[in-house]
C-alpha cells in the first residue's frame, strides 16, 4: 500500500536506514535525517505524495507490458505466505525440492514474530494498514484523494 510505503519511508530514513559508508552520501543522508527528525510523519507523507504516486505509476505501467510481470503485494505475503510463495514459483516457474521450500515458510513465519515496533529497527512492525494508526485522518483522507487512480489501480481502498 503505497500510504504504508509512504509512513515506512519516513521511519526508516530518520530513524532506521543505515547512514552509507561513503563520507560524501553520508553527509547528505544525515542532512536528509536532520530535516526529517524536524518534521512530523504526516509532514513528510504529504510532502513525499507526488513522488510516491509517480513511482506507483511506474509500476502500473510495467504491469501493462504483458504477462511477464507479476505484482505480488507485502500484505499478501503477510497475510497469507505459503499462497503468495505460491503464486511466486508458479508465475517464475521455478522447481524447487520440498526441503527448500518449508525452509522458506519456516523463515518466514519466524520472521512475522515482530511482537512490539521498534521504530529503531529496519523491521519496525509488519502489520499493513501502519498509515491508518500513525497519520492525522485528514492526511489520510489526502492520501485517498492523491492517490485514488493507484490505490483503485493495485486494489487499495
Amino acid at each position: 500500500d503505497p500510504r504504508d510505503v509512504l509512513v515506512s519511508g519516513y521511519y526508516s530514513y530518520s530513524k532506521s536506514h543505515a547512514v552509507p559508508k561513503s563520507e560524501e552520501k553520508a553527509q547528505e543522508f544525515l542532512a536528509l535525517r536532520e530535516r526529517l527528525n524536524k518534521m512530523t510523519v504526516d509532514e513528510y507523507v504529504v510532502e513525499m505524495t507526488e513522488n510516491a504516486r509517480w513511482r506507483m505509476e511506474q509500476y502500473l505501467d510495467i504491469s501493462r507490458t504483458g504477462p511477464a510481470v507479476c505484482i505480488l503485494k507485502y500484505e499478501d505475503m503477510l497475510a497469507d505466505f505459503p499462497a503468495w510463495l505460491d503464486r511466486l514459483i508458479a508465475h517464475c516457474q521455478w522447481r524447487i525440492s520440498p526441503a527448500l521450500k518449508d525452509r522458506l515458510l519456516s523463515e518466514a513465519d519466524q520472521g512475522k514474530r515482530v511482537k512490539q515496533e521498534d521504530t529503531g529497527k529496519h523491521r519496525r512492525q509488519v502489520t499493513p494498514g501502519d498509515h491508518r494508526r500513525k497519520l492525522k485522518d485528514e492526511t489520510v483522507e489526502y492520501l485517498n484523494s492523491h492517490l485514488s487512480g493507484i490505490l483503485t489501480a493495485f486494489g487499495y481502498r
